[in-house]
């Protein structure tokens, strides 16, 4: 996760806090405005660890702090990876092809 520590009006200092297996870091890196306003940066959603793994995107996607097309595939990636194939975004139902059965997908329980 990063927070945004100094703005300016041309640059942004971000610190960020977590890396990618949760540990504190403390780096600061600056972003030009002119990059995320182009779209060559964009923000992502951050989710917050769970006993040291990083909690899974939510089951409809309009709760996310940002929502654009990078977002929204990387979190379709993560669901997709642990065979949750449906997807809501508000009343839209996003679906996945999964290419392989799931034994208790549609079984008498789940319906």
């Amino acid at each position: 996760s990063a927070v945004v520590r100094e703005a300016g009006t041309d640059v942004v200092v971000v610190q960020i806090d977590r890396d990618e297996q949760g540990e504190f870091s403390g780096q600061k890196v600056e972003i030009n405005m002119e990059q995320i306003k182009d779209g060559e940066i964009l923000i992502d959603n951050v989710f917050e660890f769970v006993d040291g793994k990083e909690a899974f995107p939510p089951d409809d996607l309009i709760n996310l702090t940002h929502l654009h097309e990078p977002a929204l595939v990387s979190c379709l990636r993560k669901r997709y990876g642990a065979n949750r194939i449906y997807t809501s975004t508000g009343s839209i139902l996003l679906a996945v092809n999964p290419f392989k059965r799931f034994k208790d997908l549609y079984s008498d329980d789940t319906m």
